[in-house]
């Protein structure tokens, strides 16, 4: 358990120190595989095809699959601190304005126990007023620590899975091995989100909810506004204003996108072809309001999953990720910088011949930058763009990415 002692004096830059080695480490590990394999297993392969060769390109080839797996796995490792030390951040943040609110008759020890010095001479209101704002010093404070706590132990968890990431088996099946690697850097992408998700106040009631959004830097509020939106909108106490940026102004309600996408990740009902990647991502921003469109031809725009309508089926930019893309696009909506994502945004995925060949839904955007999306078939929860370039590139030839907001013009008309 964090003392609140511990997380007033806790130095976070060590930690972001840390994140970047870790995070050069990755970068310099995923170099070196690709010299192994252009300069050493390449070469090898083509110039060398007696048993001898084949046997040296078998040991290259595992050496610069174990560098992959081992950047993957670094990689996870800045994933989690960064998320750790963004969390305390926030943790420390809230402590500082709790403790800004002390003031005689009203004390804290370094355990973080309140005091009330009763022996003052105060006028009844005085009294309420004073016990009032010691419980509201109190609370603050309880939650700062115990968010900062479980933020720790998130992070010492994720870290200690990671740690046996040198005991995975190589079997010179780059896919199958990669995979390995890629499901724990997974969980440490969601150990990231999850860090910042014991920052909010959770169960607190609008006044110390307030005061806590109150507390915050902009940057810091700015941040997780991207990191935990939907969580965020259902807080009583974050300022409606806020909250109708959350949802968005192009048409449709942005959170229940994002709610939608999150809660149905594993959802199979939807599903009616072994690919189900746009039809999902068709189905959340129909979640979040966006009316169908449709569904007769030479009718107009066709976006539509065949609904009730006699003779139809899924229009093909419900179901097609080229055509989703190219659909929305048409559609009023704009291509945006990787920078400016955010959730309720769709990711289009294209492959080394510049076609659009997947679709997910961005959920989250961590302060370090980390673009989080959430797809279907196969499920993936807040996965991270980041940690994925390198394996995407590598299995499409590519890992260009477009980023579109979506505006239906359709729905305006």
């Amino acid at each position: 358990m964090v003392t609140m002692a511990q997380l007033r004096d806790v130095n976070l830059t060590s930690w972001r120190d840390a994140a970047r080695g870790w995070l050069t480490l990755s970068q310099h590990t995923r170099q070196a595989a690709l010299d192994i394999r252009d300069q050493g297993a390449g070469p090898v392969s083509d110039a060398w095809r007696d048993e001898v060769g084949q046997t040296a390109y078998e040991v290259l080839n595992k050496l610069a699959i174990e560098y992959d797996m081992a950047a993957d796995v670094v990689k996870g490792a800045q994933l989690v601190l960064d998320g750790l030390a963004d969390a305390v951040e926030i943790a420390q943040r809230e402590l500082t304005s709790a403790l800004s609110l002390v003031a005689r008759p009203i004390s804290v020890t370094e355990d973080g126990t309140v005091h009330v010095d009763l022996a003052m001479t105060l006028a009844p209101a005085e009294v309420e007023q004073v016990t009032k704002r010691a419980a509201t010093i109190e609370k603050m404070i309880c939650d700062a620590v115990e968010a900062a706590s479980q933020a720790d132990q998130t992070a010492a968890q994720a870290l200690d899975k990671l740690r046996h990431g040198t005991e995975l088996a190589i079997t010179g099946d780059r896919d199958h091995d990669i995979d390995q690697a890629l499901a724990l850097q997974e969980d440490a992408s969601l150990a990231q989100v999850n860090a910042l998700h014991f920052t909010l106040p959770h169960g607190q009631g609008p006044d110390v909810v307030a005061a806590w959004w109150n507390g915050l830097t902009e940057r810091e509020r700015q941040e997780l506004q991207l990191a935990l939106p939907t969580e965020l909108c259902d807080l009583d106490g974050i300022p409606d204003t806020v909250k109708a940026d959350l949802r968005g102004h192009d048409g449709y309600d942005r959170m229940a996108v994002v709610k939608y996408a999150l809660d149905h990740v594993e959802d199979t009902s939807i599903d009616k072809w072994p690919s189900n990647c746009t039809q999902f991502v068709s189905t959340a921003l129909s979640a979040g309001g966006i009316p169908a469109a449709g569904p007769y031809p030479l009718l107009g725009p066709q976006w539509h999953d065949g609904g009730d309508w006699p003779f139809t089926n899924p229009s093909r930019a419900w179901v097609n990720s080229q055509a989703s893309h190219d659909f929305m696009l048409d559609h009023g909506g704009t291509e945006v910088p990787r920078g400016e994502a955010k959730p309720g945004d769709v990711i289009y995925f294209r492959n080394g011949k510049g076609e659009v060949y997947h679709a997910a839904m961005v959920t989250a955007v961590t302060p370090d930058g980390d673009i989080k999306y959430t797809q279907h078939t196969p499920g993936r929860t807040d996965s991270t763009l980041d940690g994925r370039a390198s394996s995407i590139r590598d299995d499409q030839g590519s890992n260009d990415i477009a980023i579109v907001r979506v505006k239906p013009d359709w729905a305006a008309s």
